[in-house]
């Protein structure tokens, strides 16, 4: 992950420079937008990190869970395919765009001070079926996050944990850059110890 905020400094700071800031001239956004095209292939190694790391991790722990605790394993691989897909299908359509930017600039300035097209509505339409995806998405993002916080304490404390036993561990899970840090020794342990014992 911390290559993916290398290339996002690199792409932002090559954006700066370009840009002409203070020359008299307006900013081309030209230039912008031809550095965004990298931006799908951070996000796309994000998503195949993140959401590899809790497929691992949420599937490794259920086969450890105390046998009193019920969480649904199938329901937490649906809804971590569901966001991954999600992702690439919107990295790939942020390309398309970023790719085809300047054309779709032109054809915007031509319609300057005309009527909308006939497709405004299915463009409409388009807008609120992404964003009720986007909000479904986010509904599996954080189902996958209290699964993953919820099996690592139940594992530690092999009981059932409550929501106040793993509230920390979700939100490391959530904020998961600074929160491997801490989680991903707690799973080896747990992994280790299994070794040793058998």
């Amino acid at each position: 992950m911390g290559l993916n905020f290398v290339m996002m400094f690199e792409m932002f700071s090559n954006i700066t420079a370009n840009l002409n800031f203070g020359e008299g001239n307006p900013p081309d956004p030209t230039i912008m937008f031809d550095h965004m095209k990298y931006l799908p292939l951070i996000i796309l190694t994000t998503a195949i990190f993140q959401f590899g790391w809790q497929w691992s991790v949420g599937t490794s722990l259920h086969s450890k869970l105390p046998e009193n605790t019920k969480m649904n394993i199938k329901v937490f691989k649906a809804f971590l395919i569901v966001p991954f897909i999600y992702t690439i299908v919107i990295s790939v359509g942020m390309g398309f765009l970023f790719k085809n930017m300047s054309e779709l600039m032109q054809m915007g300035a031509q319609m300057d001070g005309q009527s909308p097209p006939d497709e405004l509505p299915k463009f409409l339409m388009f807008i609120l079926i992404f964003i009720l995806l986007h909000l479904f998405s986010m509904v599996c993002i954080f189902y996958n996050i209290y699964f993953i916080a919820r099996s690592l304490k139940s594992v530690e404390i092999q009981e059932t944990a409550k929501g106040d036993q793993y509230i920390g561990e979700f939100f490391l899970t959530w904020f998961l850059l600074i929160g491997i840090w801490f989680l991903q020794p707690r799973i080896n342990t747990i992994f280790s110890e299994t070794e040793i014992r058998e």
